[in-house]
């Protein structure tokens, strides 16, 4: 996906946000940390002002080295959103360094390049992992951030 530069830089209307319930709920009101990797300034961008419109804390890092050092700096992370193809640390990597810390993490993989039918996926695939195909509408992507918290809403 490549937003344009003015969409990626602002901050996404609440009433986009709203469309269909992608607000967050009271019950779902406590602060939730989440940390966004993408090595594209624009979709990074982009995902995390939907995700801080949606009142999450956003802790951002360009490529899967970067999201383990800031791991290091902010262990209570609640969530991984992360892209699958990026130099060095791919998403896959991240993703299986970071459970084996956090084993329940809730992980919310982006690419408009991966199959997740592969069987590096599946290997991750349990409750709470998601997958969500590039380009993605920006209810797409709302409704892709809420499902991390899922199993918390329901119960």
């Amino acid at each position: 996906m490549k937003p344009d530069s003015a969409l990626a830089e602002r901050t996404i209307p609440a009433e986009i946000l709203n469309m269909k319930g992608l607000h967050r709920t009271k019950r779902h009101s406590d602060m939730k940390k989440l940390l966004i990797v993408d090595d594209e300034p624009q979709v990074l961008s982009l995902v995390s002002s939907v995700a801080k419109a949606m009142e999450y804390e956003v802790i951002q890092a360009q490529d899967g080295l970067e999201a383990l050092l800031a791991h290091g700096q902010n262990p209570d992370i609640n969530a991984l959103v992360t892209d699958i193809r990026m130099p060095g640390v791919n998403g896959f990597q991240l993703a299986q360094a970071l459970r084996e810390k956090i084993p329940d993490l809730p992980i919310l993989f982006i690419s408009g390049y991966y199959d997740r039918t592969d069987e590096e996926f599946q290997t991750l695939a349990a409750t709470g992992t998601y997958f969500l195909a590039k380009p993605f509408t920006l209810q797409q992507l709302g409704s892709g951030l809420l499902l991390l918290f899922a199993n918390e809403l329901a119960a």
